[in-house]
């Protein structure tokens, strides 16, 4: 970073917004904060039951389950440039609805299906949902966030994608000994309500105002 010349960098904004106008500014993005949060905490929700679901109840080997994750995992990472592009050229509302509702119907799958090669078919259709979902909502947030306050609205969007994260895999515990399959079906739950909801938000008008 040292020999980085971007006079970005050193920047700064020399009318910085009081704290009542950052409260107010946190307000107006009340809409967004909860999506940031389950969206994490459905990721943390599987974290901690991954590895005895896929040992005790699927009865997979640990080459398997390495077979398994890497091939959602690589077909997220293939598909997050083209996923990007398209994002650019048809807009944010298809890839982002779309990756959700995708992402909810591959998790129930996970959770019921039984046979290995179903498995990989979830695995890469979750790893599809999600590069549609990781570039679609992080340029919706790059488009919401003004430039005098981005590093302050950044944290608190991290922080609030921490603390989702940190919640997810306390409760998926707690679903997991109530049935195997219960943290599967609330994650997949969650975003399915998540893509009916940003279905009908008007992304478009709330990045122009």
């Amino acid at each position: 970073t040292i020999w980085i010349a971007d006079p970005r960098l050193t920047q700064v904004h020399p009318h910085q917004p009081k704290s009542r106008h950052l409260g107010r500014t946190l307000w107006r993005f009340r809409w967004v904060l909860p999506g940031t949060f389950v969206q994490n905490m459905t990721l943390g929700l599987m974290l901690p039951i991954l590895q005895p679901f896929t040992t005790h109840v699927l009865h997979l080997d640990h080459v398997q389950f390495a077979e398994l994750m890497l091939g959602s995992g690589a077909f997220t990472v293939l598909l997050l440039v083209p996923m990007g592009r398209i994002t650019d050229r048809f807009g944010l509302h298809f890839p982002l609805v779309g990756g959700f509702f995708i992402a909810g119907g591959a998790l129930l799958g996970i959770a019921f299906f039984r046979h290995f090669f179903e498995l990989i078919i979830s695995g890469g259709i979750l790893g599809l949902s999600y590069a549609m979902i990781l570039p679609s909502w992080n340029a919706f947030l790059a488009g919401l966030i003004p430039k005098e306050i981005e590093g302050w609205l950044w944290g608190v969007f991290m922080t609030v994608e921490g603390l989702g994260m940190s919640v997810g895999p306390i409760l998926g515990t707690r679903l997991f000994t109530i049935r195997i399959w219960l943290p599967f079906v609330a994650s997949s739950f969650i975003l399915l309500v998540m893509g009916a909801f940003y279905a009908s938000f008007p992304l478009k008008e709330k990045i122009q105002n």
